[in-house]
């Protein structure tokens, strides 16, 4: 039911690009919105859009060194990729 990957040093560094790329994007557009309601929603999709975009990168081939599942009853399968 819920998926974690282990990221490998490749995955982690690609996040943390991904992660600097978008706050510097956001830090150039946000001058230009004034404070109030279109602002905050524009601060929760991107905060979507983060969760998405690191899930996405976690999950590609030679980002992760495994895969930790978990499911309601709290079993545990730790899966590793084939190589």
């Amino acid at each position: 039911m819920f998926e974690t990957h282990k990221l490998t040093e490749q995955g982690s560094d690609e996040v943390w690009e991904f992660r600097g790329t978008l706050r510097h994007a956001v830090e150039k557009i946000e001058k230009y919105m004034p404070e109030g309601r279109e602002k905050s929603l524009f601060k929760t999709n991107l905060e979507t859009a983060l969760y998405w975009g690191e899930k996405a990168i976690a999950g590609k081939e030679g980002n992760y060194s495994e895969i930790v599942r978990q499911n309601m009853y709290n079993t545990i399968t730790v899966i590793h990729p084939s190589n």
